[in-house]
Parts: structure tokens; C-alpha cells; sequence
């Protein structure tokens, strides 16, 4: 996503160099001994110092890497205009915590907004339009049943669920891909669980090589998940537990199949029709570079 937007904008990912790593990793080993918090934020000013990073310039952090290292270090002493791009379900305190170090911070849950007073942000996909084309053409299914299922995601007590539609699937006659993650939520793993997630790499190749894809939503949760882009710049079916899904301008009953709505007898209908292709614009508008547009005119 960031080499695509590099063509347009002027961005890069932001790499802590090898040395500051490697003290960093020493101050966390001395931490461990004298058992007392030790500061990092010089460590934060000295990688904000290495690249560069003026007053005009934004630093976009989403909430699973804010922790990660020396991000929090990196973050808290930035410079420029700082953004926080919410992915995940996160409570009060955590976005209390998060004000203190951002400008702006946006969720994709239209309800979660609304809870915690952060402001709404339309879903983006990673690749932009031209792109997920040719990797949907090169990478699709090798074959044209049309019938290959792909599932990934924690447990997050969600796994009845997923093996009921794993279940409904297979009497469908559906090859089945599903990896469930065990976590603390998992009481009796099933013959789909694992212990470790893939790589997003590993999970975009088994995207691409399936037909339908599969989404159990965590409770709450009301935004459209990436699983929802997949399905529109992938041309690929999705069974989820988005209701929503259904008043969205780009559902169409053969691409999106909503488990606990529609009827499970519908489901041989759906699993051998065919959608209408997605329009252009509609694409567009969950472009990375649509995102980060809007990004800019906000915090300027």
C-alpha cells in the first residue's frame, strides 16, 4: 500500500534503524533487572531525528502497532500531526489514553464512533483498483467450481458459529480452508483450530486462491471489515454475520450471503450464482488513496 501511494504522495513507512533497535532492546533488558519503568522517549526523539520528520509532515499509526516496540516512543515525540487509524474494537480507556497522543483519531465502526467520539473513516483496501485487478487475474482459483472456502481469524468465542457454517458448507458440497486461532476464548478446539495465525502474505494467497470468503463479526462490531473489500476488488463471494452489509450501495444478493438472515436453504442458490460485476467508482472510493486524501485535508 505505501509503495502505491508513494507514486502520488510523497510517504514512506517509517523504519526505526538498526542501531536505536539494538539499544532499545538493551534499555528493555535493564528494565527486566532493575524492575522500575526507564523512559524511551529519547530513543523516540532520536528515530523522529533520523527521518527527518518535520512539523508539517503526518504520522499515521493504527492501534495494533501503537504498542509494538518503540512506535508509543516514536509517536509521543513526533513533531508533526499525528493520526491514529482504529482497526479493531478498542474500549474507553484505550482511546482516552490514545487522545492524549493524537490529533485525530478514526474508527471504521460507525457505532464505536458514535460510543467513544472518535470520528468516522470509510473503510480502505490496501491495493488500489489496478492492482488488486491483476492480482485477482494471476493469483485466482485454479480451478472453476467455484466451491473453495477461506476462513481465518481468532476464536473470539465466535468458533460455534464459524463451525456451523463450515458445517452447512461441506453438505454443499464446498472445499473447506478454515483456520480457526486459539486464544483464551477457545474452550474445545475443533478440528479447525490452530495455534498461530499466517502471515497477511500467507492469508492473501489463500484469499485470492478461494471463491467465497468467510466472516463471523465480533459482537458489537457494525463497520465493514477488510473480508468486505476482499470480496468487491477480488470479485469474490462472502457468507458474514453483517447485517449491514445488506443496506450498503455495492450489496447484490449473489455476492454477499448473510448467515442468521438469509435463509440456510437459500444457500445452494448462492453458492451457484454468479454476481454482477463491481463498478469502478465504487472501488475507487475505498482506494488507500482516497483515505489518505482525506486524511490530509483533515488534520492541515
Amino acid at each position: 500500500m505505501i509503495d502505491s501511494l508513494s507514486r502520488s504522495f510523497h510517504v514512506s513507512k517509517v523504519r526505526v534503524p538498526v542501531l536505536i533497535r539494538r539499544v532499545f532492546k538493551l534499555v528493555r533488558s535493564l528494565r527486566k533487572r532493575v524492575r522500575r519503568p526507564l523512559s524511551v522517549d529519547w530513543l523516540g526523539r532520536w528515530v523522529n531525528n533520523c527521518l527527518g520528520i518535520q512539523e508539517g509532515d503526518i504520522l499515521i499509526c493504527n492501534e495494533g502497532e501503537l504498542l509494538h516496540g518503540l512506535n508509543e516512543a516514536i509517536v509521543k515525540t513526533c513533531r508533526g500531526r499525528k493520526v491514529l487509524l482504529v482497526r479493531d474494537l478498542v474500549d474507553r480507556d484505550f482511546i482516552g489514553e490514545a487522545g492524549v497522543l493524537f490529533d485525530k483519531i478514526y474508527s471504521f465502526d460507525p457505532d464505536q464512533c458514535r460510543a467513544l467520539g472518535i470520528e468516522h473513516l470509510e473503510q480502505f483496501f490496501p491495493f488500489d483498483v489496478k492492482a488488486a485487478g491483476v492480482m485477482a487475474k494471476t493469483l485466482g482459483p485454479d480451478r472453476q467450481d467455484g466451491r473453495r472456502c477461506f476462513f481465518l481469524g481468532r476464536d473470539k468465542g465466535r468458533s460455534g458459529v464459524i463451525v456451523t457454517i463450515a458445517d452447512a458448507l461441506r453438505e454443499n458440497g464446498c472445499e473447506l480452508n478454515f483456520y480457526i486461532v486459539q486464544d483464551k476464548s477457545t474452550e474445545k478446539p475443533s478440528s479447525y483450530h490452530m495455534r498461530q495465525a499466517f502471515s497477511y502474505e500467507e492469508s492473501l494467497r489463500k484469499t485470492l486462491g478461494s471463491d467465497i470468503l468467510v466472516e463471523v463479526n465480533q459482537p458489537g462490531q457494525t463497520g465493514f471489515t477488510l473480508r468486505v473489500l476482499e470480496v468487491l476488488f477480488f470479485d469474490k463471494k462472502l457468507i458474514t454475520t453483517n447485517a449491514l452489509v445488506k443496506k450498503a450501495p455495492f450489496y447484490d444478493p449473489a455476492r454477499f450471503f448473510i448467515w442468521g438472515v438469509d435463509p440456510v436453504e437459500a444457500l445452494p442458490v448462492f453458492l451457484s450464482g454468479v454476481p454482477a460485476p463491481v463498478d469502478t467508482a465504487t472501488l475507487e472510493r475505498h482506494s488507500p488513496d482516497v483515505m489518505l486524501r482525506q486524511v490530509i485535508q483533515d488534520v492541515s
